[in-house]
């Protein structure tokens, strides 16, 4: 009688969950709308001092002196924190691997242990390009960028490698190449990450601190594998740069190679608007009458703002070439892999019953409940961070997190909250304000999940 009134109450968790989703989005927007309204709207923030609005404006305070890390430093930092974390993944999955290879050989266990799900399509497109007919027919849905890289860079990987490879795994130069691709890029993304924080909070611990959250979060394994992560997160970074520079064509650029990379790259066009607003004092020049300076300045950031549209515009044709039909993807998405668009909130409440009935409990601890227990994290941090960040990366996280959440077949809800780059701003700042004696168990706790969930991505119950 007990259990069944158990089984009964738990029943109600994911109408919780559901209702629960809806409110902190409902907080995070009117915290966003007091934040656009007092930084956009009003003409002098001076007027908004002890009103509600001024608790939602960013109030940078930078300190009287700031001088960033050189090159040289960032890099041995970026290196040895690289190094460190990747070291530890590969040591983690090795170890268990060979485990349970069963006399397998070292390169048999790296080939076959990191070589996972969309890894294979991945190099399936940079093999043989996207098919109309067949089986592969479905693979349209993965976005271009990454397969290309792979496809340029295979050229190059010297056939030592290959021949050694190839007895472990098929189209090893690609592998390899895929390797590469998605680790260079993870550099040079954590090193603009570490000079975006620093151009915006002036403190190069902080901004080193961003870096480290980025790989010590505990799906940062996705970005040295052959996946789409260090490419897109390292677009995102170099788009927000370039914006924050006013170097408003590159900035697009940038976008439009994430919009190729994956669709959450076409939201880069939000934070373009908003630093031009910004920026340029729209207010200030319409008020005196300049409007061909205003026109002026307005245009090259207008070309920012196409071009992401432009990525998925690219994407579109290449569905249209291949199948004729602009968006096959989406009839592959539904047809193949049951996706469609749905209501985040529902995605959320249909995986938390699912988590509840489901009878594999490495697969609810691996793929359901992080991604919800992400969801409410990153829009606590989001709400937390309103009034100390830039209101561009505020609408980014948002946008990024609704959509990330709107696909119905959410297994990879985790993998995608680790492609928000802000994620990693928020962690460093709300850590930077813990007793600095207890940031080390943070640290350490993170870790440890990076490396459980390593393990678990290579027993199968991580997507």
């Amino acid at each position: 009688m007990r259990e069944k009134k158990g089984l009964k109450n738990m029943e109600y968790l994911p109408i919780l969950v559901k209702w629960m989703a809806v409110l902190i989005v409902i907080v995070s927007a009117v915290f966003l709308l007091g934040k656009a309204a007092g930084e956009l709207i009003v003409p002098d923030r001076s007027y908004l001092k002890g009103t509600l609005l001024h608790r939602f404006v960013f109030k940078p305070n930078p300190p009287a002196a700031f001088k960033p890390l050189s090159p040289m430093q960032l890099w041995k930092r970026i290196i040895g924190l690289f190094l460190a974390t990747r070291l530890l993944i590969i040591g983690a999955s090795v170890s268990y691997a060979a485990a349970t290879a069963n006399g397998a050989g070292l390169g048999w266990i790296l080939g076959q242990w990191w070589f996972e799900y969309d890894s294979y399509h991945y190099i399936n497109i940079a093999t043989n390009g996207y098919q109309s007919t067949g089986e592969d027919q479905n693979l349209i849905v993965f976005y271009p960028l990454y397969p290309f890289l792979i496809k340029l860079l295979h050229y190059v990987i010297p056939d030592y490698y290959v021949t050694i490879m190839d007895t472990y795994i098929v189209n090893a130069d690609y592998y390899i190449a895929g390797l590469i691709v998605s680790n260079l890029f993870l550099l040079i993304g954590l090193y603009y990450l570490v000079r975006l924080v620093e151009l915006e909070w002036k403190d190069s611990e902080l901004a080193s601190s961003s870096a480290k959250y980025l790989l010590i979060f505990p799906i940062s394994f996705f970005f040295s594998i052959i996946y789409t992560e260090s490419v897109f997160v390292t677009l995102c970074i170099l788009s927000f740069y370039s914006m924050r520079k006013s170097r408003w064509l590159t900035a697009g650029l940038f976008a439009m190679l994430a919009a190729l990379t994956r669709n959450q790259g076409v939201l880069l066009a939000i934070p373009i608007v908003v630093e031009m607003a910004v920026q340029q004092d729209w207010r200030t020049l319409l008020r005196q009458g300049r409007i061909r300076a205003w026109l002026r300045g307005l245009f090259p950031g207008i070309l920012g703002v196409i071009l992401p549209v432009v990525g998925i515009f690219i994407y579109l044709l290449i569905n249209k070439l291949v199948s004729g039909d602009w968006f096959r993807f989406l009839f592959h998405q539904k047809d193949h892999w049951g996706q469609t668009f749905g209501f985040f909130a529902e995605n959320l409440a249909e995986h938390m019953r699912r988590a509840l009935t489901y009878n594999k409990p490495l697969f609810n601890v691996g793929v359901y409940l992080p991604q919800i227990i992400l969801f409410f994290i990153a829009f606590g941090l989001l709400i937390y961070m309103t009034n100390k960040i830039r209101l561009s990366y505020a609408l980014y996280s948002f946008s990024y997190l609704i959509i990330s959440y709107s696909a119905s077949a959410l297994l990879s809800g985790a993998r995608y909250v680790g492609g928000m780059f802000t994620l990693y701003l928020f962690l460093a700042y709300v850590v930077s304000r813990v007793n600095s004696n207890q940031r080390p168990y943070i640290d350490w706790i993170l870790l440890f999940f990076l490396l459980f969930f390593t393990v678990v991505f290579g027993l199968n119950y991580v997507f």
